[in-house]
Order: C-alpha cells, then sequence, then structure tokens
C-alpha cells in the first residue's frame, strides 16, 4: 500500500472526512473524528485507526465535584466523585439508596434517620459494634446518655472512600454533611455532628 502526491489540511474542532485519490487508482478516505484521530481507509464502512498524529491541540477540563457533588473546579483529571451523599431525618430520600441509622434504645425518633447515597456502595450500619471485614467509622455523641458508644458505619474494605465523624464542629476540606436530629434535647449534643467523606488514601 502507497500514499503518493497528497497534500492536506485538517482544521481540528470537528468531525470531518476527506477523499483522496492515489491508493492504487481508487479513492482514500482520510477521516478527522471528534477526538481529533486520523482514520484512514478505502472503505468507509471500515474506517481503521492508521495513525494518530498529536493529541488534540485544546484540554477540555472536567466538571470535577466532591463526594457530595459540590463544584471543586474545572480540571483536567477528577480524582473525587459524587456518591451525593445526604441524611434524612423524616424518612428515606426518593430516587437514592438509603441506609438506616438507627438505636433503638434512644427514644428521639431516630427509627426515621437515613443516610443516603447516589446508589449502593455496600454501606452498612450497625448498633452493636463494629462489622468484620468491614472498615468502620465509629458514630458517637458522648453527651447523649442512650448506648450511642457502640454504633458505627461501616464500608467494604476495598472502598475507594471513608468515613470521618466529627462531633464538635466541620472539619475543613472535607465533603461533609450534618447529621441532626430535630427530636434530640439540645443538652444531648446533636446540633454540632458531621459525618465526612474522603478518598481511601487521604
Amino acid at each position: 500500500m502507497k500514499l503518493i502526491g497528497l497534500a492536506f489540511v485538517f482544521f481540528f474542532g470537528s468531525s470531518s472526512t476527506e477523499t483522496l485519490n492515489g491508493w492504487h487508482g481508487g479513492d482514500v478516505r482520510i477521516k478527522i473524528d471528534d477526538d481529533q484521530i486520523v482514520r484512514l481507509n478505502n472503505d468507509e464502512e471500515s474506517m481503521n485507526l492508521v495513525y494518530c498524529p498529536c493529541p488534540p491541540t485544546t484540554s477540555r477540563p472536567l466538571y470535577c465535584s466532591d463526594f457530595c457533588g459540590n463544584f471543586v473546579g474545572w480540571k483536567n483529571d477528577c480524582s473525587q466523585f459524587d456518591i451525593g451523599m445526604q441524611f434524612s431525618s423524616v424518612g428515606q430520600i426518593p430516587g437514592k439508596y438509603c441506609v438506616q441509622m438507627t438505636e433503638p434504645a434512644d427514644p428521639h425518633t431516630w427509627s426515621d434517620n437515613f443516610i443516603c447515597f447516589n446508589k449502593d456502595y455496600g454501606v452498612r450500619w450497625s448498633h452493636g459494634g463494629e462489622i468484620s471485614r468491614m472498615k468502620c467509622a465509629q458514630i458517637v455523641e458522648t453527651s447523649d446518655p442512650h448506648t450511642w458508644s457502640d454504633n458505627f458505619l461501616c464500608l467494604p474494605q476495598g472502598s475507594p472512600f471513608r468515613f470521618h465523624w466529627s462531633i464538635t464542629e466541620r472539619p475543613s476540606g472535607l465533603c461533609c454533611v450534618h447529621i441532626h436530629e430535630p427530636a434530640e434535647p439540645r443538652e444531648h449534643g446533636w446540633y454540632d455532628n458531621y459525618l465526612c467523606v474522603s478518598e481511601y488514601n487521604k
């Protein structure tokens, strides 16, 4: 196979196809697709990748969000992903995968409290200690007398993210949601508790 006497100019930014003469007397089709890949063949139905001369002339930054869906900027690579974490004290959130966060010994309507995500990430709740072979964060409020010392929110060992728990303030630099049960008395301390998430390697 030999191409002779070809001279052409490509204008990047959109898909285009040029037909040139010179493939043993037949037509040669040279196509620039949307990814700026040159495709060369004499068969319209099988434009095979032959040669990529250079990377795209312009980068296409990605809309990057944190684990809660908050915009963190336009970047070439998003290291985190949006798991859509939300808390509800009034039942499950429609359209989300929710895990009940309950403490049977607490009389302050914890039975309708849920932590919810975009899909099932393997999150499990335990009000009776850590779950074996999972990575767990203790969900505790030291001011609440109703056995909150043995409650844990757990993830599979292979999960790309992990939970963090704060009982005093919202930590900076992390994606967090406020965990608040309005029926709890203020002296039980549930007004400043936050569940946060980060990449597992951080």
